[in-house]
């Protein structure tokens, strides 16, 4: 994943049950320092991305229990 599609993640993109992101924006940096958000530069940029299993867990956390079970070892007892 590039920066601009990082920075333009969103939880409703996220699906932790399928282990899958949406990709359907991205962030660009212009002149001045503006940061805008658009669409991908091409079609083929838009695309459904497999997260790895091992961050699956915290991206749980992050994103309050949704789509997961279970507790972050973040948590104190």
């Amino acid at each position: 994943m590039r920066w601009g599609e990082l920075a333009a993640l969103r939880r409703h993109n996220l699906d932790l049950t399928a282990r899958t992101v949406k990709l359907k924006a991205s962030v660009s940096e212009m002149r001045m320092g503006k940061l805008v958000t658009g669409r991908p530069k091409s079609d083929a940029g838009a695309r459904v991305v497999t997260l790895p299993e091992i961050i699956v867990g915290d991206l749980s956390w992050e994103n309050g229990g949704a789509g997961q079970g279970g507790s972050s070892p973040r948590e104190s007892p």
